[in-house]
């Protein structure tokens, strides 16, 4: 891709939201591992469900990045935090999303500043953010259902 990118400031917030959900994947995987007692096996598959959401929010970012703004989807992988016992693992979890969707509304806020810029990148790009942002909001629902608060 030699083309410069239609909005470097826009690649930039999409690339560090995509390196969070390269962490928060991980996390969870690591996570469900970690978790012990009587309700192991359901904590343990509600939490390889959820990473499962973060493995298609990056795919969704990488062809967002590719595809609409003609730019390279980075690779790293943001901060991760370790957690070893159920109570840990679940307000970690609770917080790393909220993280996420504070970000995600910050890129939206931009995106709609640009959005005369991008006349044909600007729905997608709104459509798909806000939907990400939506099932981060139910994941943090599951997550205090399953923490009991």
């Amino acid at each position: 891709m030699d083309a410069t990118p239609k909005s470097p400031e826009l690649v930039t917030c999409l690339n560090n939201a995509l390196e969070n959900e390269h962490a928060i994947y991980v996390q969870y995987l690591s996570h469900a591992k970690t978790v012990k007692g009587v309700d192991a096996r359901l904590v343990n598959k509600r939490l390889r469900r959820l990473a499962g959401y973060h493995r298609r929010h990056q795919k969704k970012l990488r062809y967002l990045i590719a595809d609409y703004l003609e730019a390279v989807p980075s690779m790293n992988m943001g901060a991760t935090y370790a957690a070893d016992n159920l109570d840990t693992i679940l307000q970690t979890n609770i917080k790393c999303e909220g993280a996420a969707i504070d970000n995600y509304m910050k890129t939206l806020a931009l995106l709609d500043r640009q959005k005369e810029d991008l006349p044909y990148e600007f729905c997608k790009i709104d459509y798909a953010l806000k939907k990400i942002i939506r099932n981060d909001q139910a994941h943090i629902a599951t997550l205090k259902k399953l923490r009991g608060a």
